[in-house]
């Protein structure tokens, strides 16, 4: 089958939506790691540091970029469907000594929301793949 235009529409959402999952999961660890008291706003540490938004956004958006395409353009075997591609994105964060220092800060709890926030999106992203008719021409 040919690439269709709605394939390039699922490229570029899912490649958006795991750079939003990124920022999310950063703003989730500020939440729990950082507990403010009751009468006080909650605080924003990580969140508000530049180098930390650009790496939780920018390399997960890449990655999935680079992902998406192989599975839906290319036909690739290893990148197999939406799992692959939420999996990729979060080894992308594997790879970038910034978020080694985010992880080490939040004793290891960065890791495991994003990973958490990557597998729910790529567990939505099937399901609304599977209901759609695209799914017949990947």
């Amino acid at each position: 089958m040919e690439f269709s235009i709605n394939h390039k529409k699922w490229i570029l959402a899912s490649s958006f939506m795991f750079g939003v999952l990124g920022i999310f999961s950063l703003v989730i660890t500020d939440l729990i790691i950082l507990p403010s008291a009751s009468l006080q706003a909650p605080k924003f540490y990580f969140s508000k540091e530049p180098i930390f938004l650009l790496s939780v956004s920018v390399m997960p958006f890449c990655f999935a970029y680079f992902a998406a395409n192989r599975w839906l353009r290319k036909k690739s075997t290893f990148f197999r469907g939406w799992f692959s591609v939420a999996v990729f994105s979060w080894l992308s964060l594997v790879l970038n000594p910034v978020i080694w220092l985010l992880v080490l800060a939040t004793f290891v709890l960065f890791g495991f929301v994003v990973l958490l926030m990557f597998l729910t999106g790529g567990f939505v992203l099937q399901l609304i793949w599977k209901i759609s008719a695209d799914s017949k021409y990947a």
